[in-house]
């Protein structure tokens, strides 16, 4: 990775993110004080990447630090699900 990308990040995601996904990560944590921008951002990295740990972290921590705690209640949980459906199916 190019020190100017790494610069331009502003939080370090997992190291396989599709750049694609991570783009939108990014964009989400830069206009985190905008809620309504910072959302869609976060669930346009979901439905790229549904499965994707990093992206249901960054949306259980948009949701818990608002105060939306029921919310972020409901992503840990289908978080937890989607791996343990991964899990059980890889095996």
């Amino acid at each position: 990775m190019a020190l100017t990308a790494l610069l331009d990040e502003r939080v370090r995601f997992a190291r396989d993110t599709r750049p694609e996904v991570n783009q939108l990560l990014q964009c989400a944590v830069a206009c985190a004080g905008d809620y309504q921008h910072a959302r869609g951002y976060l669930y346009q990295a979901h439905a790229m990447a549904p499965g994707r740990l990093e992206v249901y972290v960054a949306l259980y921590k948009f949701r818990l630090y608002r105060g939306h705690f029921d919310e972020a209640d409901q992503i840990a949980l289908e978080a937890l699900a989607r791996q343990a459906w991964s899990l059980a199916r890889s095996s």
